[in-house]
């Protein structure tokens, strides 16, 4: 068999490619399905546990897997914001949490989650390092996020401008970092979770001015309108950054009717709480509360019909490369037929050809379940959380 074994390596060194192809294509055949299985049965277990820890969701009309989506795992939504005054109305519920949360702006491309204090202990989230924001301009980050963006506690970072030409949007607002969020192998770690005030200073609801009463400096008066109003410098305009110079200047502008969320959580004391506040606030129209949980439960159907129809394809295409196997097995057979002769001429026995082959596929199919094995790991790893692939 050390003479067999010699001469498949002689033979694999010398014709490699069609030999790792090979390898390959098996590889795939057998990794896909149980890659597969392993995604739709941790993207199920991660999903249902988001939903069930949050067991109604208030928000606007309409679709009922958008806000879903955006409020538990901070996709991009394009149904209109409620409001604070919502969220206040909910909370004054006997036996009612009412957790605002706003995820309409970015940092860097990262979502920034604004959300109200309780979310931190409603989810389960404590700091690694530094500490959770208490003013406005404070940050933190998502484990995952952290690593993304490179920063720690005290770091800083701008909010995204979608209007960098326009000067009547708000400015980029710059954001200390406070501290960075213990992993949660959820969404949460993809994120920069910030307070609500941060939030609406983002979209201008909220800002500061430069102290005036230093006076004008040279160059602060650039002139005067027609009308009579003088054109300031940027010493009247908000300020670009927060600090704690400039945060007891911070104000809002318009009421609670006017300061917008993307929805509102809600954790009901029991079910009789739960059953009443949803068929009260359903009736009236031009908001809705939902059942995350249910919601999701009808989404996993959706996606387990996908997965059998990526089952059964993964099946034809293992068969169809198992079937061209055994066609490459047969050539290969008849192929070297002269040289398993021409051994056995040699005093090598008649039966070093099929050892041969034997030595030759043994390898194929080792090199295969390697891959194989690689694979598997690798989309496991890759994958700890799937609901970054919603």
């Amino acid at each position: 068999m050390r003479t067999e074994l010699y001469l498949t390596a002689r033979y694999l060194r010398a014709r490699p490619v069609p030999a790792l192809a090979l390898a390959l294509s098996l590889a795939l055949s057998a990794a896909l399905p149980l890659i597969s299985s392993r995604l739709a049965r941790e993207f199920e277990r991660a999903l249902t546990e988001r939903a069930r820890s949050t067991p109604l969701l208030a928000g606007p009309a309409g679709s009922r897997f958008d806000l879903t989506l955006a409020a538990l795992y901070f996709r991009s939504s394009n149904l209109p914001p409620v409001d604070l005054a919502l969220a206040e109305r909910l909370g004054a519920e006997p036996g009612l949490l009412a957790v605002g949360i706003e995820t309409s702006h970015r940092a860097r491309g990262v979502p920034i989650v604004a959300v109200a204090r309780e979310y931190f202990d409603c989810r389960g989230l404590r700091a690694r390092s530094g500490r959770l924001p208490n003013w406005v301009g404070e940050c933190v980050l998502g484990a995952r996020a952290a690593r993304r963006l490179g920063l720690g506690p005290g770091g800083k970072l701008f909010s995204d401008t979608e209007h960098l030409l326009d000067l009547t949007k708000p400015p980029a607002l710059e954001l200390t970092v406070s501290g960075i969020l213990a992993p949660s192998g959820g969404p949460d770690d993809e994120v920069i979770l910030a307070d609500l005030e941060t939030a609406w200073a983002i979209a201008g609801l909220s800002h500061a001015h430069v102290d005036p009463s230093a006076g004008l400096a040279p160059g602060q008066l650039l002139g005067q309108a027609p009308s009579g109003d003088l054109v300031l410098s940027g010493a009247f305009l908000p300020d670009a950054s927060i600090s704690a110079e400039n945060r007891p200047r911070f104000h809002r502008h318009g009421s609670a009717e006017q300061l917008p969320l993307t929805a509102v959580l809600l954790f009901p004391r029991d079910a009789k709480v739960a059953t009443l506040i949803e068929q009260r606030i359903n009736a009236r129209g031009p908001e809705q509360i939902v059942r995350p949980a249910q919601v999701v439960a009808e989404l996993l159907a959706d996606v387990l019909r996908i997965k059998r129809l990526a089952d059964w394809l993964s099946w034809l295409l293992g068969a169809t490369t198992l079937a061209l196997a055994l066609s490459i097995a047969r050539l290969g057979v008849e192929l070297r037929a002269e040289e398993a002769l021409t051994l056995a001429k040699l005093g090598a026995g008649a039966g070093v050809g099929w050892r041969l082959h034997a030595c030759y596929w043994g390898a194929i199919l080792g090199a295969a379940s390697l891959l194989a094995a690689a694979l598997y790991a690798l989309a496991a790893a890759l994958c700890s959380d799937p609901t970054r692939l919603l």
